[in-house]
């Protein structure tokens, strides 16, 4: 497979989550809260205005700010949790969505090179 169809391949399967998550953002965030009522240990059913649950989250984005947090995403953090931790945040949807495909992009680049070198250099 050639860079262009793998780079391709993985900014397509990129965009349609990144857009998908970000056009059902409300309908996740309604869905998460009903779910949440039914969590074993939930002491309380009503909503304040700082969540617990984003407490390691607001650690993690006043320690790396936006750009920590798109960097982990394609990797680590996963496309829809990102991108609605980064709406969460405060930013705004082209933002994001702009971010992660540019952090997509160089990510799936930099795994083809190191896959095609480090496959050359074992001799297949």
């Amino acid at each position: 497979m050639g860079y262009l169809q793998a780079v391709g391949y993985t900014l397509l399967g990129t965009s349609v989550t990144v857009f998908s998550s970000l056009y059902f953002e409300r309908q996740l965030k309604q869905l998460s809260k009903r779910l949440m009522r039914y969590w074993p240990g939930r002491a309380s059913k009503r909503t304040s205005a700082f969540n617990p649950r984003l407490r390691k989250a607001l650690i993690f984005y006043r320690r790396y700010g936006f750009w920590g947090l798109m960097l982990l995403t394609p990797i680590l953090i996963g496309l829809p949790v990102g991108t609605l931790l980064a709406r969460r945040l405060g930013s705004s949807r082209a933002r994001v969505a702009i971010t992660v495909l540019a952090m997509a992009l160089g990510w799936s680049s930099s795994s083809y090179f190191l896959a095609l070198n480090g496959l050359a250099q074992l001799g297949y």
